[in-house]
Formats: structure tokens, sequence, C-alpha cells
């Protein structure tokens, strides 16, 4: 299968956890258009997708980004830029997470839920969907820590 194919297999696994919210999909869809660059090769390699969705990075900048779950690792890529927008990535192997956690978001982002990442030793800060507990749930099993 292409890496394009088994994306799109993440995002319909993603839409039935979110009750198929179509915003959703399109949303991913949208993100991914925008990140496949950094996506594929990374889709490519490890030949297999478990979760994809869209999502906004809490760092120095929030936008939309696209968060791609493999068996072997976490990719999150968003374009930056206001004139030469640039795709940035970061991609982080899932036997070096230590912890992932789901909270509530801060008063700007009070329709969203706040995923926190650690892996040696830094934060990875995404914005994903509220009211979503099987998304919730399917998250923290795949990306539960490396014992």
């Amino acid at each position: 299968m292409s890496a394009e194919d088994l994306v799109g297999d993440g995002i319909i696994e993603g839409a039935t956890l979110v009750e198929g919210d179509k915003r959703l999909v399109q949303a991913a869809a949208m993100a991914y258009r925008d990140a496949r660059s950094v996506i594929d090769p990374i889709v490519d390699r490890d030949g297999a997708v478990d979760l994809a969705l869209s999502a906004m990075i809490i760092s120095d900048i929030r936008t939309v980004a696209f968060l791609v779950i493999t068996p072997r690792s976490v990719a999150v890529a968003w374009r930056r830029g206001m004139f030469k927008k640039t795709v940035e990535h970061r991609e982080i192997v899932r036997t070096s997470i230590s912890s992932a956690t789901i909270a509530n978001g801060t008063a700007s982002l009070s329709n969203a839920r706040l995923l926190t990442l650690t892996a040696d030793g830094v934060e990875t800060r995404l914005a994903i969907a509220n009211k979503a507990p099987a998304l919730e749930a399917r998250l923290l099993e795949l990306l539960r820590p490396a014992r």
C-alpha cells in the first residue's frame, strides 16, 4: 500500500473514534495535504499507520498540525511562515516516550483537550478534539510509555 493509502486508513480510524465527525475528517485531510512531504517518508519507512488525525501544535506558535502514529514513531508536522511557508516536523520514537497525558485545555483552549508527550526530556503539546473519550483512550493506549 502507498503512504497515502495508509494515512487514509489512519484518518478513517481517527474518524471512527470521534463518531464520524465530518469536520474533523476534513481537517485531517487538509492537514495531511500540507504535511505529506515529511509524513510520507516516515510512513513508507514504517509500513503502517495506527492512527492519524489533525491537531494543533502548542509551542512558540499555535497552528494546525497533522499527527500520525506508526508502529515505530509519532510524527507531528505543520506549516510555518507567513509568506514563505515551510513544513516543520517533530518525530518521536515510541520507545522513547516517558509519559503521555491528556488534560483539559487552558482558557484559550477551552474547546479542546491537551495531549502532552514527554520523550527524551522534551515535551510536545498538542490540542486534540474535545468530547471524544474513545479517541483519548486509543491515544493513551498507543502512546503508553515503554517499560
